[in-house]
């Protein structure tokens, strides 16, 4: 039976979360591939599917478990340099190991020359999560990104 959290602890679960939230996308900036995996349930899913940019050739956008999100960000990031903030975030802690949040993101993009049809990303969208607690540790579950705005150059 689920206890009822304490001020407090919905408090500190709040901050795990931003903090979690934080490491994900320094993570990626910094192109450490283990720590972000490490953000992630083992069962978690991502789904980037409507995003053209992370779509990689032949594949739906829809990644399943922590090593292959882990793998495709790997992956999709090759030779391109990224910037992410995220802002106001809107955190429902439902238990003591469940939450759900909508953040809003702000994105550049950077490629190499000569690498695409285009040279830089900006983009404006949310990212709709659900987290699960774990072992002491707060961990993404499910993650949806829409880009709501992208300008290219």
């Amino acid at each position: 039976m689920e206890t009822t959290l304490s001020e407090l602890q919905r408090l500190l679960a709040l901050e795990d979360i931003r903090r979690l939230k934080a490491r994900y996308f320094r993570f990626i900036d910094t192109k450490d591939w283990p720590g972000f995996t490490a953000c992630f349930a083992p069962d978690a899913v991502l789904d980037v599917s409507g995003e053209e940019e992370r779509l990689l050739k032949n594949e739906a956008g829809v990644y399943r478990t922590a090593t292959v999100i882990g793998e495709w960000g790997a992956r999709c990031a090759i030779g391109i340099q990224t910037r992410h903030h995220i802002l106001m975030p809107e955190i429902d802690v439902t238990s003591s190991s469940a939450a759900s949040a909508t953040w809003v993101i702000e994105d550049r993009f950077w490629w190499p020359e000569g690498a695409g049809p285009h040279r830089t990303l900006h983009g404006w969208g949310y990212e709709y999560e659900t987290y699960v607690k774990l072992a002491g540790e707060w961990k993404i579950l499910t993650s949806r990104f829409k880009r709501m705005r992208t300008e290219y150059t």
